[in-house]
């Protein structure tokens, strides 16, 4: 029962982590212009990288102190890196198909 739980705060948090990443670096790298002004977004990564942070912070209740920040540290440069890679991709994407 406690694999599970650690596995599924994992997800819950790397989502979270994922979306206010995203609501970040999203909106500065991709192409195409956002309907919404960028606060939107801001408001969205305030809101949730804390919340996944703190959910990933809870699944990894059997390490030391130093252990939970050496693994938070990890995951969010992991996951801001994909981040960066998925807003990239997509940047190139655009580009090669504009100039088709």
């Amino acid at each position: 029962m406690k694999k599970t739980l650690s596995v599924l705060l994992t997800v819950i948090g790397f989502y979270f982590m994922w979306l206010g990443l995203y609501a970040l670096v999203g909106p500065v790298l991709l192409p195409f212009s956002f309907p919404e002004p960028y606060n939107v977004y801001l408001y969205t990564a305030v809101s949730t990288l804390p919340l996944g942070l703190g959910i990933r912070l809870l699944a990894m209740f059997g390490l030391s102190k130093k252990e939970r920040l050496k693994k938070l540290l990890k995951d969010t440069l992991v996951v801001l890196s994909l981040v960066v890679l998925l807003a990239f991709i997509t940047k190139v994407s655009m580009l090669l198909r504009s100039r088709a």
